[in-house]
């Protein structure tokens, strides 16, 4: 597999987009953050919130471990059962 054909790579990528948009776009962490009263009403919050960082700090450390370890992972177990963990794990942290 090629170190470019890594999902958890891509997936590191589109954090640090959101994390832009987060900081350029006035109440955009609003919409997306998981609130539980909205779920109901807002069910993609469940999923778009795992995408959200509260700060710098807190995305470069979950950038590195998706990075490397999501990578490791992802090797091992393959690319649908990772992003299952991925989405899983996300939904119940």
């Amino acid at each position: 597999m090629k170190f470019n054909n890594y999902l958890s790579l891509k997936l590191t990528g589109i954090l640090v987009i959101i994390f832009i948009f987060q900081l350029i776009i006035p109440k955009f962490t609003e919409y997306f953050l998981l609130e539980s009263s909205d779920i109901m009403s807002r069910p993609w919050i469940l999923i778009t919130s795992i995408f959200l960082h509260g700060g710098l700090v807190h995305l470069l450390l979950n950038g590195f471990a998706l990075a490397l370890f999501g990578s490791i992972l992802e090797k091992i177990i393959g690319v649908r059962k990772f992003l299952f963990v991925f989405f899983i794990s996300g939904i119940v942290a």
